[in-house]
């Protein structure tokens, strides 16, 4: 460790608030007056699903800064941010002690292996596949002085930044050389010499097959030590069937 950084207790440095489940038949799909936004761990990707529910004292609420973590099930240890609104069980937020930690570097330890590891292990072991504020509260957290948070976050935002300009310049590339390898192929086939056939794809291809998937598949069928199981999905006409893997 580090002169000058602390080791502390998760939950001496940070609180955790669990979200509320407000009955279904008090959802609503748009605003109106008395009522607040409802967040789902889905909402945080986009707008594609809005609910509302009455504004209550019972409404567990956020706001655009405040950093929730998913509690269970297949999102268990998603981390989430830069909503407002009343936020459901799934979700707790958390109310970090900012005399000690820098909001943002919080955000970065939260999704960094050193919280994600031990909340995976936590989660592993429960019936629902989640965790309670007691499950977290002695997690191990190496903390930096203020100063030197707010130096490591302006370091990984230049390291960012840079990251995502080099992606859309790779991108752009990979669409550019895309782009001419398909024209140049269109442009052969379309100049097709003496000699060339048109066959269909079964009679070229020694087998097409699919792999499991939908009720094939099982919790239990993930290992880590298995082969990889690829899941893009790759689409292509034979006949008048169209088949998906």
């Amino acid at each position: 460790m580090k002169s000058g950084w602390e080791m502390k207790r998760l939950g001496n440095i940070c609180d955790f608030e669990g979200g509320s489940q407000p009955p279904k038949l008090k959802f609503v799909d748009a605003a109106r007056p008395g009522y607040v936004r409802f967040l789902q761990i889905r909402d945080f990707a986009g707008d594609k699903h809005l609910t509302f529910i009455p504004k209550s004292s019972k409404n567990r609420v956020c706001d655009e800064k405040d950093i929730l973590i998913a509690r269970y099930g297949a999102s268990v240890g998603k981390i989430v941010t830069g909503k407002a609104g009343a936020y459901n069980v799934a979700l707790v937020r958390t109310i970090p002690d900012l005399s000690v930690l820098d909001r943002t570097w919080f955000y970065h330890y939260l999704t960094s292996d050193e919280f994600q590891r031990p909340l995976m292990n936590v989660a592993a072991r429960s019936a629902q596949d989640g965790f309670s504020k007691p499950d977290i509260h002695a997690f191990p957290v190496y903390v930096p002085p203020l100063s030197e948070q707010q130096r490591i976050v302006r370091i990984l935002d230049q390291a960012f930044d840079a990251i995502g300009t080099a992606k859309a310049t790779a991108e752009k590339n990979l669409q550019n050389a895309r782009a001419l390898s398909e024209s140049y192929f269109q442009s052969t086939c379309r100049r097709h010499g003496r000699g060339w056939t048109k066959k269909r794809l079964g009679e070229i291809a020694e087998t097409i097959s699919t792999g499991p998937f939908g009720t094939m598949l099982h919790k239990s069928d993930y290992v880590p030590g298995g082969i990889p199981l690829v899941t893009r999905r790759i689409s292509w006409t034979h006949g008048s069937c169209r088949c998906k893997v």
